[in-house]
């Protein structure tokens, strides 16, 4: 590849530019690659192919000398000798991960919301109201749910369904149904007492997302091939705290 080719390929990849943070699903675009910075992990490019996202950690160039300016050194990127000493601060995308550790224990129905707010209840509320002040929490930031985890008494072999629900500011929440703002469903077939994770953020959803909007209240209802019995479950959040 000639000169002046490498350089107009490394100004369009300086034009995108390199974003923080892990990337959705549904920001990247079929075969076309990504590039992001991860704390911790440093640079990272991604790639969707046939719907799944593909990724590898890439390895700092010990041997080519950093450029002040792309236009020396045939269109080389600048380079950064290591990680940043402080990712945090303004104009930075700044993460907190957030697992809240849930119970219920439901012998009559198979959709059920799961107590996030109160970590436990022996029946759990299966109907949007009445359950309030166990079912749903407020959203501290916007965020995504990532993944959830359940472990029943019984086992499932079906259709295990999550749903995300939301209330706004000045909507009863004894008198009015929420708002559904994801829906995600995969089939199962697990035994009882075995532990089963959704990785709901790298899951193509039924409808709606798996983000949450800031200072709503938020609930998620789960819906089991049987009857689960004693449930113990899982959900991480990440949330975007700046």
């Amino acid at each position: 590849m000639d000169r002046i080719s490498r350089q107009l390929i490394n100004k369009k990849r300086i034009e995108k530019g390199i974003k923080l943070g892990s990337p959705q699903k549904g920001e990247l675009t079929e075969g076309v690659p990504e590039y992001r910075y991860i704390r911790n992990k440093g640079m990272v490019q991604y790639i969707k192919y046939n719907n799944i996202v593909y990724s590898h950690i890439m390895q700092q160039d010990k041997f080519t000398q950093p450029v002040s300016n792309p236009e020396d050194g045939e269109g080389q990127l600048n380079q950064v000798s290591g990680p940043p000493q402080n990712n945090w601060g303004p104009n930075i995308d700044n993460w907190m991960w957030d697992n809240r550790s849930a119970n219920f224990s439901e012998t009559s129905d198979t959709a059920n919301f799961i107590p996030l707010s109160s970590q436990s209840t022996l029946e759990s509320n299966n109907v949007f109201s009445g359950f309030n002040e166990y079912t749903w929490f407020i959203s501290p930031f916007e965020g995504w749910v990532e993944r959830i985890q359940f472990r029943s008494v019984v086992p499932h072999d079906g259709t295990l369904k999550y749903e995300i629900f939301k209330y706004t500011d000045g909507v009863d929440s004894a008198t009015t149904s929420p708002t559904e703002t994801g829906e995600f469903s995969e089939t199962i077939d697990i035994a009882d007492d075995i532990v089963h994770t959704t990785n709901i953020g790298s899951m193509t959803p039924a409808s709606g997302t798996n983000y949450i909007i800031p200072n709503a209240l938020i609930g998620i209802r789960m819906t089991t091939p049987s009857n689960p019995g004693d449930t113990n479950v899982s959900v991480l959040f990440r949330w975007k705290i700046s």
